[in-house]
């Protein structure tokens, strides 16, 4: 006799679907469905059964379920996944990298425009000492 928990590890920890679980546990997939109809298990709640950590630190997710369901199933699906404080470092690199591009690709154009932005910083410098 198969056990409620492993049925549930199986199909919502692991999530295989019956015709898979069946060929692992050789039996049946009608006899698999009349236990789970037994067991009283509901396939279609996966995402509420599995945890989703961070790539990057190892953080779980959501720990307490309080995302709906639809924006945890998105965390699940979703990869690489990160928590607020990775996702904002990693954002942090991708910007620092975009602007380093763009300065690349548009030097002339970077330089003439930190230029004049000292230039305007400065005499606002000059201005607000001599003013006080």
């Amino acid at each position: 006799m198969i056990s409620k928990d492993k049925l549930e590890e199986l199909l919502l920890g692991q999530r295989l679907t019956i015709k898979e679980v069946s060929d692992k546990l050789r039996v049946h997939r009608n006899t698999l469905s009349k236990l789970i109809k037994k067991y009283e298990i509901d396939t279609t709640s996966w995402w509420s059964y599995q945890s989703a950590y961070c790539t990057q630190c190892g953080v779980e997710l959501d720990p307490d379920r309080e995302y709906n369901p639809r924006r945890r199933k998105a965390l699940l699906t979703r990869h690489p996944k990160y928590c607020e404080e990775c996702k904002v470092e990693v954002d942090r690199v991708k910007n620092r990298d975009k602007q380093r591009r763009w300065r690349e690709k548009n030097r002339r154009y970077y330089n003439k425009y930190m230029r004049e932005y000292r230039q305007r910083t400065e005499g606002e410098k000059e201005l607000n000492e001599g003013t006080q």
